[in-house]
């Protein structure tokens, strides 16, 4: 799935707590007030993060709240179907 396919699908939401946030607006921080509004997302499966690859390989967002090589969250108004970890969205373009 590219980037374009899943914030069309998935309705990424902007970031409420700083202005003018990553991602044109929609990345949630992995400290702070950021961190601790994705904690307490009730719809867990409207979490995202977005993983640094660390192999020169593409970085991507994957499906679930993770905490190894994160970069940001995501908080979506679709949430995904299945376990976490199953949906990868491809980076390449960044």
């Amino acid at each position: 799935m590219t980037y374009e396919q899943w914030i069309e699908t998935y309705k990424p939401i902007q970031n409420h707590i700083v202005e003018r946030g990553a991602m044109d607006g929609t990345m949630f921080e992995t400290y702070g007030d950021d961190a601790s509004f994705v904690g307490e997302n009730i719809d867990r499966k409207t979490v995202w993060t977005w993983i640094d690859n660390n192999d020169g390989e593409p970085d991507y967002i994957v499906s679930g709240c993770w905490r190894i090589n994160r970069l940001g969250y995501f908080i979506t108004q679709v949430p995904y179907q299945g376990e976490r970890g199953d949906i990868a969205v491809n980076f390449d373009q960044f």
